[in-house]
């Protein structure tokens, strides 16, 4: 059967390769790749065997491409497929589908045709075998099936003009006081770090700092929402919570980045200058491994990536929601703006 492809990606072998494999970038190096297992997005399929160490030209995902694959269990015509251990395909669904079948397979190590799916792309936005929502805040007031605030001194969410909807947070009401907080949150959570579901994060946001380095603030994903989800007096995120998230605290000119299962934290402090008056977009993105002990997170900053947690334990992981809070480091408000929220998460 002829093949529809793009011009492969040359990378170097993490580990001896078979021919008709899945293959993903090795977490350590990101430069070597390595067999992609179930529910891992990969980068592409070797055509041919490969020593480790050697040059592997790899043939990436790309839509209505098509590409050899080797089957670790019969497999029927026009089935999806998706993948299992050591770069192979079967039938069985985790994580996003890597494609379907155009060929049928009768046993394990028989190598059939795939029509691919390009899986990132699909965890961008709505599509089969995934759920999120992108959120512009266009209306004039919070649908409160998706969002809702979180205050403790009468802090608003206010709408204003702009192209493609802007929302501003103000922690106070009319005195500013101190700790005053603010959080704009999922109404349910609907977000889980797990097993071969692969997870994408982002939002767009300014902090407007009244004074020099006052802000505290936070970014992305945690379980349970709350008072004190930034501790007092510029103490950072709660001592224990599932999530991944992007913060500032009173107190500093920087951006930190942070994975947490509950007391379990891991905390690059310094990931980028946090410059008041400017935008910034900030990506998370979680990918399982083929366990529960070794999942990647990485954090972007303006398509930049600034950190990568690897060997992620999310074991003990739990629902989480996404959002967007900020917390007055003294007695000026502090002020966030949010472009867009959105988050995508295979089923």
């Amino acid at each position: 059967m002829a093949q529809l492809r793009q011009a492969p990606h040359t990378y170097t072998a993490g580990e001896t390769l078979a021919a008709f494999r899945r293959v993903k970038l090795d977490g350590a190096t990101g430069k070597q790749v390595v067999y992609a297992d179930a529910g891992e997005p990969d980068v592409g399929v070797v055509d041919d065997p490969v020593t480790s160490g050697d040059p592997a030209p790899v043939c990436p995902p790309s839509a209505w491409s098509t590409v050899k694959l080797e089957a670790s269990a019969a497999i029927e015509i026009h089935e999806d497929v998706y993948g299992t251990a050591d770069g192979k395909i079967g039938t069985t669904p985790v994580g996003l589908a890597v494609g379907a079948a155009l060929q049928a397979a009768s046993a394990s190590g028989s190598v059939i045709e795939v029509l691919r799916y390009p899986q990132r792309v699909r965890l961008d936005g709505p599509g089969p075998g995934v759920h999120g929502f992108h959120e512009d805040f266009e209306a004039n007031s919070l649908d409160a099936n998706r969002f809702v605030a979180t205050a403790t001194d009468g802090g608003a969410v206010s709408h204003s003009d702009g192209v493609g909807g802007v929302i501003q947070l103000q922690p106070s009401s009319t005195t500013v006081v101190d700790n005053d907080e603010i959080y704009l949150h999922q109404t349910l959570e609907t977000f889980k770090f797990a097993l071969g579901k692969p997870l994408v994060f982002e939002a767009r946001v300014k902090v407007t700092e009244a004074n020099t380095d006052d802000a505290n603030v936070i970014v992305g994903l945690a379980d349970a929402v709350d008072e004190d989800q930034l501790q007092d007096n510029g103490g950072g995120p709660a001592a224990s919570y599932s999530g991944a998230v992007f913060f500032k605290v009173d107190g500093g000119t920087v951006w930190q980045a942070e994975t947490s299962i509950g007391t379990t934290q891991s905390t690059d402090t310094n990931v980028g200058t946090a410059t008041t008056a400017t935008w910034f977009t900030m990506r998370i993105e979680f990918e399982p491994g083929s366990g529960l002990t070794d999942g990647t997170v990485r954090f972007y900053l303006d398509g930049a990536l600034v950190h990568t947690s690897t060997s992620f334990d999310y074991t003990s992981a739990t629902d989480m929601e996404a959002f967007v809070g900020v917390k007055d480091g003294g007695a000026n408000e502090e002020l966030v703006d949010v472009d867009y929220i959105r988050c995508w998460q295979a089923r």
